[in-house]
């Protein structure tokens, strides 16, 4: 038996979650300077989205939405965008879940994948598309470095503590893979399909957005 991080409660209002909530609206201000007023909305909406989706996917361990949304989201529109809508998400799911210090770890975890999606998309796009099988691959190694991430707090008690939290949660990991290939299925067609036809459908997108760099 190891421990338990998540008795670290710390309330549904706590200094660290209001200023992650300013950090996920600072990463927005250059989109909110140029009045990218859609853009913003688009972001702001989607963080909704994933977070309500991973309070209703709480019934599976370990299986939520929110990682290969914003793999995906990091690819299309790039890693700060991507970074505010994964703060935003989790602080939204986590007020039905449980506000703890844990929720810093997971939005870190978030966005360093959105930043991830946003360095590999020359190998996840191929003519301006996402690849169904690289995504859903790539999405799937990442509930790995994810899980590590969020465990950091278990360094506390050492590193072999550490070793063995994450050990202990392996099959956890394997669910969220699992999970984050399944839903890269679902998402990856109405991407798609909304970058090949039109990229106003994306909310307002459009060439000068689809860049690794914004």
């Amino acid at each position: 038996m190891l421990f338990d991080l998540h008795g670290l409660e710390a309330g549904p209002i706590y200094p660290l979650h209001i200023v992650l909530a300013f950090v996920a609206t600072g990463l927005l201000i250059p989109d909110i300077l140029q009045r990218r007023w859609m853009m913003t909305l688009f972001i702001t909406v989607s963080a909704a989205i994933v977070g309500l989706g991973r309070i209703i996917m709480a019934i599976i361990p370990s299986v939520q939405p929110i990682t290969p949304f914003i793999l995906i989201l990091g690819t299309i529109v790039g890693g700060r965008r991507a970074s505010s809508c994964a703060i935003m998400a989790a602080l939204i799911s986590n007020f039905q879940l449980g506000m703890g210090v844990w929720t810093l770890y997971q939005a870190i975890a978030w966005s360093v994948i959105g930043c991830l999606g946003a360095v590999a998309r020359p190998y996840l796009m191929i003519d301006e598309r996402l690849s169904l099988w690289r995504t859903a691959v790539f999405a799937s190694l990442l509930a790995f470095p994810f899980g590590w991430i969020v465990s950091l707090p278990a360094l506390e008690y050492g590193v072999l503590k550490y070793v063995g939290y994450i050990s202990n949660g392996l099959l956890f990991d394997i669910y969220h893979a699992v999970g984050n290939a399944l839903f890269i299925t679902v998402i990856i067609p109405i991407a798609n399909i909304s970058l090949t036809s039109d990229r106003r459908a994306f909310s307002g997108i459009n060439m000068s957005d689809v860049v690794i760099i914004q």
